[in-house]
């Protein structure tokens, strides 16, 4: 009974988030809310009960309503983001966009909104358990324990590294340095780049919720939904708009693709979990996604001249 309360919340987080978006019509509204049930990571996601079916919602409520001008919407965005945040931590870097408009007052609350959200739950656990130490042990074993699991499933950067290395036989050095790199890059490129799209704010954001953890899952690509809805909404003069629509959707569908092998069978077959095609597509498109904006949006000097 509890999974399906838990089930029946999500799907209404969900039409509360996708109805508060003003780009759309309620038709369109209608069919992409739809849509968005029947993705791969949303599938995925219900497959597992993974909190994220409520985490992505929040974080698209806050995306949409931080910027209002109503108060009331404003407050609304911060709770929902401390929400979610408290649930994943990632999301918390969507906080960036505060900053990036130098709403510095909100910026504030939701820093103290998200460290309540995050640290009073432990106030009602036994005694032994309320470390917040421990808990980022757990964070740590658990980390380290899913990345010894094989390749398959798994989309953040240092898996995706791994498997090129194990597929071509290469070994490539500073791994760490370059998920690094995402997270600054990322990070800086919305702060400084004020006429970047919005849409490739979101997803350098998401992205960052994706490639930099130890491990992410297939259905942490859920966070890329919300940089797909804003640019769907949004202007489409680019030249590489095409482009990233089809990096989307590689993101989204479910591609029963045969291997070497035939049939679906996985490539290293002894593995816990092991590496599929669409691990591969999935993990490559959002690598191309990440790197493609970065490329475009990056202040070179030469490409002033």
């Amino acid at each position: 009974m509890a999974l399906v309360l838990f089930y029946v919340m999500a799907v209404l987080l969900y039409i509360i988030a996708w109805r508060d978006d003003s780009r759309f019509t309620n038709k369109e509204k209608d069919f992409l809310i739809t849509a968005t049930f029947f993705t791969l990571p949303f599938i995925f996601a219900v497959e597992r009960g993974n909190s994220l079916l409520w985490c992505v919602p929040l974080t698209m409520l806050f995306v949409n309503n931080y910027n209002k001008k109503e108060k009331s919407k404003r407050i609304l965005a911060i709770v929902a983001l401390a929400l979610a945040a408290s649930m994943k931590i990632y999301p918390a870097f969507f906080g960036i966009l505060l900053v990036r408009e130098k709403k510095w007052k909100e910026a504030l609350t939701a820093v103290v909104v998200g460290a309540i959200t995050m640290f009073a739950p432990f106030l009602l656990m036994e005694k032994g358990n309320r470390s917040p130490l421990l808990w980022l042990s757990n964070i740590a074993k658990t980390s380290e324990m899913f990345q010894s699991t094989g390749y398959g499933y798994k989309v953040n950067l240092s898996n995706t590294v791994g498997f090129i290395e194990s597929e071509f036989g290469i070994h490539i050095t500073g791994t760490n340095f370059l998920i690094i790199a995402v997270l600054l890059i990322n990070s800086l490129l919305v702060l400084i780049k004020k006429n970047m799209p919005q849409w490739k704010c979101i997803a350098l954001l998401a992205l960052i919720t994706i490639l930099v953890p130890g491990f992410s899952y297939t259905y942490t690509i859920m966070f890329m939904l919300i940089p797909f809805f804003c640019f769907l909404g949004s202007e489409h003069d680019q030249k590489w708009d095409c482009y990233y629509l089809i990096l989307f959707m590689l993101m989204f569908v479910l591609l029963p693709i045969k291997n070497q092998f035939g049939g679906l069978e996985a490539i290293n077959m002894d593995a816990v979990y092991p590496l599929g095609w669409t691990t591969i597509v999935e993990s490559v498109a959002l690598l191309l996604m990440e790197v493609s904006i970065v490329i475009e949006e990056l202040p070179l000097k030469n490409r002033e001249k």
